[in-house]
């Protein structure tokens, strides 16, 4: 079992009052919570202000590529073993969680795959990392990653999707594994990354990154 000081678990939330409280609760449970909160106008700051957490709140909404890569440079800079990135809407099983850490102490990165895509896109991109990657769900959310392998690491723009880490451990030749995981359905609201048309261009994008690789 990895020791709980070593860990740091990094969540990016956007209007999550009402999932947020139980993830946080249960990251707490493996790790040191780093939330960075992108601009929430909900609760969401309030029902995590006194959860004893590493809490940063972006002064306007930056979206999840440039969340997630302050909370890198934040866990970069303190002395943690391992990062694990999970994501806010609740969809990520406790038991996942405990698994993925279970296999990192024997590669660099391990991916959660999970049991349902989100649309015809991420078929489409699950195929092509497939075949050239041999990684079929590089989008799911729930990552962990060793960090010294990552001592080097400088951001590369753009990022696409938050995958720059993953692309940064390919370069380098780290040991890479997945592990399937099951999702719970969202269960408030629904998923707003497929609101926005430009998310589904950097899906293509990302396709188009894996094949000239």
């Amino acid at each position: 079992q990895v020791g709980r000081s070593r860990i740091a678990i990094l969540i990016c939330a956007f209007n999550e009052e009402k999932t947020i409280k139980a993830i946080v609760n249960q990251a707490k449970k493996i790790g040191q919570v780093f939330l960075i909160d992108d601009g929430s106008t909900d609760k969401t700051s309030k029902y995590t202000k006194y959860m004893n957490i590493n809490y940063f709140k972006n002064k306007k909404n930056i979206g999840y590529e440039k969340s997630l890569a302050r909370g890198f440079k934040i866990i970069l800079s303190r002395n943690f073993d391992y990062l694990v990135t999970m994501d806010a809407d609740g969809q990520h099983k406790f038991n996942s969680l405990k698994e993925i850490l279970l296999k990192i102490k024997r590669y660099d990165i391990v991916i959660g795959s999970r049991d349902k895509t989100n649309n015809f896109l991420e078929k489409i991109l699950s195929f092509f990392s497939k075949k050239y990657l041999n990684l079929t769900d590089i989008l799911c959310g729930l990552k962990a990653y060793r960090l010294n392998k990552y001592k080097n690491y400088k951001s590369s723009n753009p990022d696409i999707i938050g995958t720059n880490y993953l692309f940064y451990g390919i370069n380098n030749g780290v040991r890479i594994s997945e592990i399937k995981i099951k999702c719970d359905d969202r269960q408030h609201g629904n998923s707003r990354y497929y609101a926005n048309i430009s998310n589904y261009i950097k899906i293509l994008q990302l396709i188009l990154k894996i094949i000239r690789k």
